[in-house]
């Protein structure tokens, strides 16, 4: 069994900011971490820049990023259209999640909120991209 351990912090921790870090802020946070021996690591997330802000340069973030270097970045896609940014944007592998608790979802249900993941891992076989999924959940 393989254990995958992938730093988060450049997407999930930047993305609680109240205001927006500077695209060369975060350019330059991940070098750190590739500095510091991080070898997967999930850079942004293609999502609607309505939905955060702090997120709307994932492409602009994502170009100055060696996506085919020896680290391996991931984006996080809550669904296709974000799949497609970043593949666009050269990553080989997007990150989906699953909600596991009813609290998280909010506005669908637990099975609904599959259904985009299941989807990109079918639209994945078809690009040879690779998806990782988690689950996410709240205490009740």
């Amino acid at each position: 069994m393989e254990i995958k351990i992938t730093e988060v912090g450049p997407r999930d921790g930047l993305q609680n900011e109240k205001r927006a870090v500077s695209t060369e802020i975060k350019a330059e946070y991940i070098r750190r971490l590739v500095q510091a021996g991080l070898k997967n690591i999930e850079a942004t997330s293609f999502v609607k820049k309505e939905s955060i802000p702090q997120l709307a340069d994932a492409s602009e973030l994502s170009a100055l990023l060696d996506l085919n270097g020896h680290i391996h970045y991931s984006a996080l896609t809550p669904n296709i259209r974000g799949y497609e940014a970043a593949k666009n944007a050269g990553y080989k592998e997007v990150a989906v999640f699953t909600a596991a608790s009813e609290s998280f979802t909010k506005k669908i249900s637990i099975e609904q909120s599959r259904n985009p993941s299941t989807d990109l891992k079918k639209f994945s076989n078809l690009r040879k991209m690779t998806v990782s999924e988690f689950a996410v959940m709240f205490p009740p």
